[in-house]
């Protein structure tokens, strides 16, 4: 598996992150004025409580990962905007579950599509088989709300993964 991240700087009120291990794969973006805890304080807690709540499940079916992502956006408090995706391989498939916004693009056979899409505020399952040369994009709310879907798949006419994350991270 080939990856590659896209993550842009961090400010007061907004934190992003990309994370990975195994077949995992986690995007974490939230927002929020300005508060006793730091922004990357509160991000960072956030992306702690996921890997905890995801290892905790033996069997990684989409129902057990939905559990382990509802369990932690009830903690996140009200005034926190958050935008989560957790994708994880279970031998060819792709198990993806979104909290609140954010996309998820699939290329296959030169053809580029939206297959998940999140909706504020609601925890949505996905899941399919995957196939050799498919590469996937997790597109956080704010990333897919900067790079247009049209935009995104002219990116992705190009095959190698680091020349397309190098070509898109300007726009973030």
């Amino acid at each position: 598996i080939l990856l590659s991240k896209i993550v842009p700087n961090p400010t007061d009120t907004t934190w992003s992150q990309a994370y990975t291990t195994l077949n995992v794969y986690i995007t974490v973006s939230i927002e929020r004025a300005e508060g006793k805890t730091t922004i990357a304080t509160v991000g960072k807690d956030i992306l702690e409580k996921l890997q905890r709540e995801f290892f905790a499940f033996d069997d990684k079916s989409l129902e057990n990962i939905k559990t382990a992502v509802g369990n932690v956006t009830k903690s996140i408090e009200e005034e926190t905007t958050y935008s989560i995706i957790v994708g994880a391989i279970v031998k060819d498939i792709l198990y993806l579950v979104l909290a609140s916004t954010g996309e998820v693009a699939l290329k296959r056979d030169g053809n580029v599509g939206v297959i998940a899409k999140g909706e504020k505020g609601e925890l949505i399952g996905f899941s399919g088989r995957l196939r050799h040369d498919d590469i996937i994009v997790l597109q956080t709310g704010d990333f897919s709300e900067k790079i247009s879907f049209p935009t995104l798949s002219e990116y992705l006419t190009e095959e190698n993964i680091l020349t397309i994350s190098e070509n898109i991270t300007p726009l973030v």
